[in-house]
């Protein structure tokens, strides 16, 4: 493509250029050298608009192929992050899922007043919590915000206070007072800091004249963190 602009533009010169020339020529032979300069000065004066034109179109192809190359790295990176967001939500479905079931599994063992078996039950429930069920929450928010960044209300609303609903389930199942008594155990102290990436979320997504909604989410967050069993 360039190599066709620049056998054009020296097409175009050589169209404009010679006949300039013979004009020269012939103002020099006349001894008419004002007009010989001027015609001089006006072929410089060609060559630099020209040069100026020519240099401004290839940068301009330059930046185009550029923003199109951009594009379509935007576009790719686009379809990578939903392909994440997906796989990443799908993981954070199926770990709630498995705690709903360790949730049961903690309340047939009571109900069969198997000791041991609540032990291993409230043990195994414990882990899935913090190690799969938070943490696949947290990469799944992380990812939604950057994949939608303007949508953190809709996200607030449809995800993260089931999720704190949840975890309210889960405190109250492991700390449940028959379960307590029954291992001879203290109750679990969920710390604040376990849901920093959480709370940075909303801070950053709820808008301050949201005062209802800030209300009901540190009112969630204190239950949780409550040291009351």
């Amino acid at each position: 493509m360039e190599k066709r602009t620049r056998k054009l533009m020296n097409d175009i010169l050589q169209t404009l250029i010679k006949p300039l020339l013979e004009k020269i020529i012939e103002y020099i032979d006349k001894n008419e050298y004002w007009f010989a300069y001027g015609t001089i000065i006006s072929i410089l004066l060609l060559f630099v608009i020209i040069g100026f034109l020519f240099s401004w179109f290839l940068n301009r192809k330059k930046l185009q192929k550029e923003i199109d190359k951009i594009q379509i790295e935007t576009k790719e990176k686009k379809v990578h992050l939903l392909e994440k967001l997906q796989k990443l939500r799908t993981n954070f479905i199926e770990n709630s899922k498995t705690l709903s079931i360790a949730i049961r599994l903690v309340i047939d063992s009571i109900k069969k007043q198997d000791i041991e078996g609540l032990r291993n039950n409230r043990d195994e429930l414990q882990t899935l919590f913090f190690n799969d069920f938070v943490n696949s929450f947290t990469e799944y928010m992380e990812i939604y915000n950057e994949v939608y960044p303007t949508k953190g209300l809709e996200f607030i609303d449809d995800e993260i206070m089931p999720f704190l609903n949840t975890v309210i389930t889960f405190k109250e199942s492991i700390n449940n007072r028959h379960i307590l008594q029954l291992l001879e155990i203290n109750p679990l102290e969920i710390e604040l800091y376990s849901f920093n990436q959480v709370k940075r979320f909303l801070k950053n997504n709820i808008p301050y004249y949201r005062l209802y909604k800030k209300y009901l989410i540190n009112k969630t967050l204190k239950e949780i963190t409550s040291q009351r069993s």
